[in-house]
């Protein structure tokens, strides 16, 4: 009985309630982000109207997790008039699909207002679309070998990318004898 009538008198002030929690999960986010910047080294780069971009000292947040600091290897890339695309090439140690992760994810997390791991002189355009093309695509159902689904990913991309989008392919040949 008295949790009831607890509860109806709450329900009175569902609107109030719900602008409380908004405002406090507000709160909690800026917080997050600013212990990002002041605690874990983290960086508000600059919006690039231009298109170009800019990383130094890029790291994939998720390395520190199991690695010292010290330890990762840091990415530096620009990319900008005149140049609009970048090859990463090297032997099979891991280094080019995390430089791809790295640069997809900073890029992620400047669109959605996250600091991201990188010098104090990071800077990223916002891009219209974001698009990937790592990993696996067989599928068996749909009658896919691995290069095929490489292939019909690529053209899904193609179709749907515009001069303001961010592509990232890794590997785009597995899966076949080139």
């Amino acid at each position: 009985v008295v949790l009831a009538d607890a509860a109806r008198i709450l329900r009175r002030y569902v609107k109030e309630i719900e602008v409380g929690v908004e405002f406090v999960a507000r709160a909690d986010l800026l917080q997050a982000k600013a212990r990002l910047v002041t605690e874990d080294g983290y960086v508000v780069p600059k919006v690039s109207v231009n298109g170009s971009l800019r990383l130094r000292g890029a790291r994939h947040p998720l390395l520190l997790q199991s690695h010292d600091a010290g330890d990762i290897v840091p990415l530096d890339i620009a990319l900008g008039d005149p140049h609009h695309l970048v090859v990463v090439t090297g032997p099979n140690t891991g280094g080019k699909s995390v430089a791809l992760k790295t640069l997809g994810l900073s890029a992620l997390m400047v669109q959605c207002g996250i600091p991201i791991l990188a010098a104090a002189e990071a800077r990223l355009p916002l891009f219209d679309q974001i698009f990937t093309d790592i990993g696996d695509r067989q599928n068996v159902a749909d009658d896919l070998s691995t290069f095929s689904g490489h292939v019909k990913h690529l053209g899904e991309i193609l179709s749907a990318a515009s001069a303001d989008s961010l592509v990232l392919l890794d590997e785009p040949g597995t899966g076949t004898d080139p």
